[in-house]
C-alpha cells in the first residue's frame, strides 16, 4: 500500500472494506506501526472504518464503538486491538488511567483511536492518520497517510 492514499466510498459496506484492506496491510510482516488515529466529523465512517479493520484483522463477532466506556480490547488470532474513542476525555489524566500508554508500546497491539486530535500532544511520531470527510449521508472520503 502507497502513501498517501485517498479513496471515496459510496456506502457502509465500502468504508469496511477498506478498513479490512488495510487491516491486512497493518498486521503484515512488513509493517512495524501499530498505532491508527482516526480524524474526522460525527458521522464520517471512523466506527464504520474500524469495524471492517476488525474484521481483516479476523474478528467475526460485533464491534462496538467505545464511546461511552472510552476503550475496549479484542483479542483478534495473535493481535489484541485496543480501540479507544477519545471523544469524551476530559484530560490528559484520563489517558493515563487507561493505561493506554502501555499499549502503545506492545509490539502485538493494534491501537485505534477515533478522535486522535484529543491527544495530539502523547501521540507517537509514528502512527498512521486517517482523515474522514463526510460527502453526503453515504459519501465519504478516507486519506490515509504514514507519519
Amino acid at each position: 500500500m502507497d502513501f498517501p492514499y485517498a479513496i471515496t466510498t459510496e456506502s457502509s459496506q465500502e468504508t469496511q472494506k477498506v478498513g479490512q484492506s488495510f487491516a491486512r496491510f497493518v498486521v503484515s510482516p512488513q509493517n512495524r506501526i501499530r498505532i491508527i488515529c482516526t480524524y474526522g466529523q460525527l458521522g464520517s465512517g471512523k466506527t464504520t472504518f474500524i469495524q471492517g479493520f476488525a474484521r481483516g484483522m479476523g474478528y467475526a463477532g460485533r464491534l462496538l464503538s467505545p464511546t461511552f466506556v472510552i476503550m475496549r480490547l479484542y483479542d483478534i488470532k495473535a493481535f489484541r486491538l485496543c480501540h479507544i474513542d477519545a471523544y469524551r476525555l476530559a484530560d490528559r489524566s484520563s489517558i493515563s488511567a487507561l493505561g493506554l500508554t502501555e499499549y502503545l508500546r506492545e509490539e502485538k497491539t493494534i491501537v485505534c483511536i477515533e478522535w486522535a486530535q484529543k491527544l495530539a500532544s502523547d501521540l507517537p511520531s509514528h502512527r498512521f492518520d486517517i482523515w474522514f470527510t463526510k460527502q453526503n449521508h453515504t459519501k465519504h472520503t478516507i486519506r490515509l497517510e504514514r507519519v
